[in-house]
């Protein structure tokens, strides 16, 4: 375990869930040697590392979050909650961070970029980003593409061991993977100057590829598909149709449908030095 002290500033953390990127963030910051207290509704003790505490929350209980940070004295809460925690719960969570004195608010993001867009959950997350700034925390948006791990889902490949495309599949998408992603959290929030992050927005790419080249890493073949089928199908045929338009780049500017003057992967600066993970790196068939 890394015995550095934080540079930053901030010297003790909160994370509100610990699903599929709030735990690769947790392990990364307790490999700092910081204090991390993990807010959730059901605590699961045999899965926390060495280092980190449960704190049992209701997320629209505003007093008793705010209690939680008051007393573990969290200088940064990092939220990874899931979908349909986006709305109010997430807003309590802002309300608590408020009272208890938070210095920084980093959202539950962690995907394609949501400036610019008010439809279903993007408007739960632009919703909070004006919340934040009426209680003037400042936040720190994290913009990552499709993680790695996800793409052959996004392929649907184990229907039929193949890319299954919907359009023409060839605008480009930004991957980042998890552990890339974990350890870019942890680096900047105990290394980086608080002006590098307060109310500023990282847009990491540590790939990039259409399907039709995502094809060609993965050494098979393409099929064209009107949709994808399986459990998760009807979702990914949406995501899909949606990321042909070219919002799946971390660089993508809504209002232009274009390559904003923020580009993919500009946040990668702020890890300098770091090399990050391919697609092939992490994606075995």
């Amino acid at each position: 375990m890394s015995s550095q002290t934080p540079t930053s500033g901030y010297k003790s953390f909160a994370i509100a869930g610990v699903g599929l990127i709030g735990r690769p963030i947790l392990d990364a910051l307790l490999a700092r040697n910081v204090p991390v207290v993990v807010l959730t509704r059901s605590p699961k003790e045999d899965i926390l590392p060495a280092g980190g505490k449960f704190a049992t929350v209701d997320y629209n209980d505003v007093p008793g979050i705010a209690k939680v940070l008051k007393e573990n004295h969290v200088d940064v809460l990092i939220s990874t909650v899931a979908q349909e925690a986006l709305g109010q719960e997430q807003i309590s969570l802002a309300d608590a961070s408020h009272e208890a004195g938070v210095k920084l608010f980093v959202p539950s993001e962690f995907g394609i970029p949501t400036v610019g867009r008010t439809q279903g959950i993007f408007g739960y997350k632009k919703n909070l980003t004006e919340h934040l700034q009426k209680l003037g925390i400042p936040s720190f948006r994290i913009f990552t593409g499709w993680f790695i791990e996800g793409a052959l889902d996004l392929a649907g490949y184990e229907n039929n061991k193949k890319v299954n495309i919907i359009g023409k599949g060839t605008a480009p998408i930004s991957f980042t993977a998890m552990s890339d992603i974990a350890g870019f959290v942890a680096h900047v929030l105990t290394t980086q100057p608080r002006e590098k992050v307060e109310n500023k927005i990282a847009r990491l790419e540590g790939d990039r590829a259409s399907l039709v080249e995502l094809a060609g890493y993965l050494k098979t073949d393409i099929e064209y598909v009107d949709e994808i089928t399986g459990p998760h199908g009807p979702n990914t045929t949406f995501l899909q149709t949606f990321l042909d338009t070219g919002a799946g780049s971390t660089g993508w500017d809504p209002v232009t449908n274009s390559e904003g003057p923020e580009k993919a992967g500009s946040g990668n600066a702020l890890w300098e030095g770091h090399q990050w993970k391919r697609i092939v790196d992490v994606v075995q068939v």
